[in-house]
């Protein structure tokens, strides 16, 4: 019986099988890809000598990433700056392929971008591909192990597609000098024209204004095992690429996945020619007839850059009035082990962004999980800095954020701005609100262990309506803050009595650095008000087994405001004294200088 019970369910198998969906594969290689290209790193060194005008070749002080067909900026941040391309190098010796517009002097700055220095334009093969996969809802467009240069878009922008590298090592998509897109077949967003390198948006003609409606969403696509390298081209103008990005469609199940930037730095801070992105959506919910969801970044790795995910709302701006609510919400975004290291100067960004924005209150960004990530700032970055994860919001609000399991690492070697910003270093964690019709609720951080950073800040409210704060710190651990507080949580709405804070399993030490910039101005924790001095938070908030190391005040609450009955509870210091507002409630509590 049970041998005629399997035979009777053969065929039923075979069947199903028979039913599933095929893959078919899109070789990129079969549509003439070359895959040839050949990069190099980015350099940063000086003239050795003094160049006159007219000359084609220069002395400098090192040569390293130096090689034929780099692309290298003289004076980077003079007026007589100018772009020259390298055809030959002798020991220190650089000749150009083109003499020389501007002298330069000797110890005039020389950057090499990196990137791009040698192979075949493969965009139009490439993007032959995309289009001979453009009518299979299950396709996959494969790139072969190697380099494959690109001088415009490719056109990912088909549902149901998987573009696939060899590897995220593997396969690198690299830009070209010569990047650029077509203005008449490119939307048109907030503020001008956007493309990428893998773009998602579908080439159309843009309207005078808003978008083409409607605009279908991208559904099920897979980005997965492949590096980008835009660092050869240039902005024009500020932000017009980055490497995996779109502006005017709903994004929904969408994945990113064991993915590698290689993003090279700006050339000054307030240079707008090469700052770079690695996956950049910043306007999810510009089509207005549909909302982003499901979207998944997991296994990300980026080498500098201004920037690794960003992820922005702009909930109604392109219906005109703006509606007086706005009515969108943007769920389901998870990013796991993203990893970042930062290794050059003059970079200053936020590695993950998160921003709920919408042009009137109404819009939501829910459900929200960023597990694993690791940034690593090199203690060779003497300028400049990044943050580990910022969220924000504007006219709309931002619920359920589990932030875990993060590792951060600052620089030892940056020095203070009078500002009292710290270079080569940052903040792991942020949240900002940026006005009253914002709100944010269900937070928690924990599982963290930050070094060298300028400790976490959270500004908090509930919502617009005035719903209670939920907020959860636990186990974190910072050692050799820079910052003036190690841990601030500041209120921008009065206390509902019903607010939910929990702070827990906290160890802060200050840097000796720290201690001499800040003096009694320095905090372990800080509760503060922001906007009125009334604003503040109560109900269920405290403090529990947490330790605080080298700091003249140790815990903070403000005092005569809202912050009223908060418990500390087992929190210890080694020096100093808190300094509380008289209705906060201690217990366990042991330092130098107790209250």
């Amino acid at each position: 019986m049970q041998v005629t019970k399997l035979l009777l369910l053969a065929p039923s198998f075979v069947l199903l099988s028979a039913l599933a969906p095929e893959t078919r594969v899109y070789d990129v290689a079969r549509y003439g890809a070359k895959c040839d290209a050949a990069t190099t790193g980015s350099a940063r060194t000086t003239l050795a000598r003094t160049v006159p005008a007219g000359s084609s070749t220069a002395a400098m002080v090192s040569t390293a990433h130096v090689v034929h067909g780099a692309q290298i900026y003289l004076d980077p941040t003079a007026s007589a700056q100018e772009v020259v391309y390298v055809r030959a190098v002798t020991g220190n010796d650089v000749t150009f392929t083109a003499p020389l517009k501007n002298g330069h002097q000797a110890g005039a700055g020389v950057y090499g971008s990196g990137g791009y220095v040698a192979g075949t334009d493969d965009t139009k093969a490439i993007n032959a591909a995309f289009a001979a996969a453009a009518g299979d809802a299950t396709a996959t467009v494969a790139f072969p192990a190697g380099k494959c240069a690109i001088s415009g878009p490719l056109n990912a922008s088909v549902s149901g597609l998987t573009v696939a590298g060899a590897g995220m090592r593997a396969t690198t998509i690299v830009a070209m000098p010569n990047f650029t897109y077509d203005p008449a077949r490119t939307p048109r967003g907030l503020d001008g024209q956007y493309a990428a390198m893998l773009w998602t948006d579908a080439p159309e003609a843009p309207p005078a204004r808003g978008i083409n409606r409607p605009q279908l969403p991208l559904q099920h696509v897979t980005i997965r095992d492949l590096g980008l390298d835009p660092r050869a081209g240039s902005q024009k103008p500020f932000y017009n690429y980055n490497a995996i990005s779109g502006y005017a469609r709903a994004i929904q199940y969408f994945t990113v996945r064991d993915v590698y930037f290689e993003l090279g730095s700006p050339l000054s801070f307030t240079d707008t020619t090469k700052p770079f992105t690695g996956i950049n959506y910043i306007a999810l919910a510009y089509d207005p007839d549909n909302s982003s969801h499901d979207l998944l970044f997991a296994n990300i790795e980026a080498h500098n850059g201004v920037g690794t995910i960003q992820l922005r709302q702009g909930a109604g701006y392109t219906v005109h009035p703006c509606p007086p609510v706005v009515r969108d919400k943007i769920s389901g975004i998870k990013i796991l082990d993203e990893k970042d290291v930062v290794d050059l100067d003059d970079i200053e960004d936020d590695r993950i962004v998160i921003t709920a924005k919408g042009c009137n209150p109404g819009a939501e960004m829910d459900d929200i999980v960023v597990n694993g990530q690791v940034v690593t700032i090199a203690p060779s970055v003497t300028t400049g800095g990044a943050n580990g994860l910022k969220i924000e919001t504007f006219n709309a609000s931002l619920r359920n954020l589990q932030y875990t399991n993060t590792q951060y690492t600052g620089s030892p070697n940056g020095s203070y701005l009078a500002s009292g910003t710290r270079y080569g270093s940052g903040v792991p964690f942020v949240a900002l609100i940026f006005s009253k019709n914002s709100g944010m609720n269900d937070i928690t951080v924990a599982h963290m262990r930050a070094a060298n950073s300028v400790g976490v800040a959270v500004v908090t409210r509930g919502g617009a309506s005035g719903e209670p704060v939920k907020v959860t710190f636990d186990d974190l651990t910072l050692t050799n803050t820079y910052g003036a507080a190690c841990l601030r949580i500041a209120s921008l709405a009065p206390p509902s009595g019903r607010d939910q804070v929990h702070v827990s399993n906290v160890t802060c030490s200050a840097s000796p650095d720290a201690r001499a910039r800040f003096g009694n101005g320095l905090y372990g924790l800080l509760f503060a008000p922001t906007g009125v001095a009334t604003n503040g938070l109560s109900g269920d908030v405290g403090v529990r087994n947490s330790r605080f190391t080298g700091y003249p005040q140790p815990v903070s609450i403000y005092g005569g405001g809202g912050f009223k009955g908060i418990v500390l509870d087992g929190v210890s210091w080694d020096s100093g004294r808190p300094t509380v507002d008289p209705s906060t409630i201690m217990r366990n509590t042991s330092g130098a200088h107790a209250p």
